[in-house]
């Protein structure tokens, strides 16, 4: 039984063999992915000369393709942008990526069988980012580090971050505001 069957007191939703590989698989991806960032900062900070491997970073324009890969591993995503991702410095862009991977990935890992939606909009100065799911909901005392990581990521851009259960009680739901032009440590503290 996982841990979030375990605290809300109910059975694993059932998963075909085909979708819970589908799913390590897409985990297992955005995992490395988030080391191999991690790695290059450690890198460069290290170097202090931007040694490290400066290949391009994902950002806006890479969302849709992102949500590709959860589709491709059985999550049904709803995805809406209205907003042009060259509004955005490149750090805000990644901070946008980096929201939408987290918070499809918690789907994947929590929800149980589930639906995600994505939206991204520009509102004034800023982009909202917003990811509802229709699963199972959130464990009462989850002990990962998926939204602390996801808070400290938002503070650092001078952003906000509302996490927890949707008003219906059905799923989850997080809603991020990022300034558009904030470099990265301007705020924080």
């Amino acid at each position: 039984m996982t841990r979030v069957a375990r605290n809300l007191g109910r059975p694993p939703p059932a998963m075909s063999g085909a979708a819970a590989a589908g799913s390590r698989t897409r985990i297992e991806h955005a995992a490395r992915s988030s080391l191999s960032e991690i790695r290059r900062a450690v890198s460069l900070l290290r170097d202090g000369r931007g040694g490290a491997d400066r290949s391009p970073q994902p950002g806006v324009a890479q969302v849709e393709e992102l949500i590709g890969r959860f589709r491709a591993a059985g999550l049904t995503v709803e995805y809406r942008m209205d907003i042009d991702g060259a509004q955005l410095t490149p750090a805000v862009g990644l901070a946008v990526y980096r929201v939408v991977q987290e918070c499809l990935t918690n789907v994947l890992k929590h929800a149980g069988p589930a639906s995600a939606t994505v939206g991204i909009c520009g509102v004034g100065d800023a982009v909202d980012v917003i990811v509802t799911d229709d699963g199972c909901g959130v464990a009462p005392h989850s002990n990962g580090f998926g939204l602390a990581g996801l808070s400290e990521r938002v503070a650092l851009h001078g952003g906000r971050i509302d996490a927890g259960p949707r008003d219906d009680g059905d799923g989850f739901r997080v809603t991020v505001r990022l300034p558009r032009s904030a470099a990265v440590g301007e705020h924080a503290t």
